[in-house]
């Protein structure tokens, strides 16, 4: 998928731009040596936003569009791994929007999906042939309610950079898997990857973990 010299000029930019703002994000992270609690409060969410932007820049200016669409989950059922930093934030905001009754659907949608670490387990097989294999077992994502995004305000990168470039009514078709075709923004993956494993490893060795904890344990404890 190619676009054209004044478009990739400007997506250098932006790009360059989302760069700049990521390294300025880990600075004073550093300098101000913020609490995970204020991190995720006050800094993630804009991070995320930063991200979209990108994202969205890049949508209206590639000349093959993303196919993507309120109420299409076809994506929804693809294993996605994301870091612990989100993993906190996403139990942080689930705690705090979620009713009880909501966690605990989620605890019974978790346990189901625990058959996957079975997959992970068949050390001879690669990582593409184990993510295959957890799409074609059909296994919808615990957040997915009524074919929409239930966390789509704090989902996770991995899904928010996740753009399917082919027509939208291939996404249904039997063998999805191996026709349709997924574009990751270069930019967005590999800065983000960068910030994301900075921040686990820095809250880690920071021993940071009153936040962690506190949220971990209200959520597995609420049934």
């Amino acid at each position: 998928m190619t676009v054209s010299k004044s478009s990739a000029l400007l997506m250098k930019k932006i790009s360059e731009r989302y760069y700049n703002d990521s390294k300025e994000l880990v600075k004073s992270t550093i300098e101000n040596k913020h609490s995970l609690s204020f991190f995720l409060n006050s800094k993630f969410p804009g991070y995320l936003k930063n991200i979209d932007h990108v994202l969205k820049a890049y949508n209206q200016m590639a000349p093959t569009p993303i196919s993507c669409s309120a109420g299409c989950d076809a994506c929804c059922y693809t294993y996605v791994g994301i870091s612990s930093v989100e993993a906190v934030y996403m139990i942080h905001n689930l705690n705090k929007n979620y009713s009880t009754d909501q966690l605990i659907r989620i605890h019974k949608a978790i346990a189901e999906r625990q058959l996957f670490q079975n997959i992970l387990k068949r050390k001879e097989s690669c990582l593409s042939e184990q993510v295959k294999s957890y799409f074609e077992k059909k296994i919808p994502c615990q957040f997915l309610i009524d074919h929409q995004c239930s966390i789509y305000e704090f989902r996770p990168v991995a899904c928010r950079n996740l753009c399917v470039v082919t027509p939208n009514e291939w996404c249904s078709h039997s063998d999805m898997y191996s026709k349709i075709k997924i574009f990751r923004h270069p930019s967005v993956y590999k800065i983000d990857i960068m910030v994301q494993k900075f921040l686990s490893d820095y809250y880690l060795k920071l021993r940071d973990y009153d936040i962690m904890q506190s949220q971990l344990l209200r959520f597995w404890n609420v049934i």
